[in-house]
């Protein structure tokens, strides 16, 4: 099966550039080039309606959440929760570096429209800390816990 163009041409910026592969990297350094080399790909932010920062309690801490809404929803409206784990790791992003696409993905569900998401299977949080039988309350999220 080939290889999406769009992503072979992001492969092939990468591979003239000259940085090292991040796993070549400490990750510090890897948390450093990713962050300096994030804006060139990064598309304006699209217009949403509200963003909220909260905290859920996790096994070593508090573990930082970002709460979008999408525009035209009335602020009362429960709405579905899509919960968005970003990849790397957990090393060398963070909730500021996947903000754009969280954004992108609340502007294209949007308020009038239902995707029905991909249920993983019994137990698939169970390798993230703080997930799998941890749940954030509905009420303080605006959300229908169950969808």
């Amino acid at each position: 099966m080939a290889l999406d163009p769009q992503a072979a041409n992001v492969i092939d910026l990468v591979v003239k550039s000259g940085r090292p592969p991040y796993h070549l990297l400490t990750p510090k350094e890897a948390r450093r080039m990713f962050l300096e080399t994030r804006p060139a790909s990064t598309p304006p932010a699209p217009q949403i309606g509200a963003v909220r920062d909260v905290t859920a309690d996790g096994p070593l801490g508090a573990i930082p959440l970002r709460v979008y809404r999408p525009a035209g929803v009335p602020g009362a409206t429960r709405l579905p929760a899509h919960v968005y784990f970003h990849g790397g790791g957990w090393v060398i992003g963070d909730i500021e570096t996947h903000d754009v696409l969280c954004r992108q993905l609340t502007a294209e569900a949007g308020g009038g429209r239902r995707r029905r998401l991909r249920r993983l299977p019994p137990g698939a949080g169970a390798q993230v800390p703080g997930v799998g039988r941890r749940r954030v309350g509905g009420d303080a999220l605006g959300c229908q816990p169950r969808r």
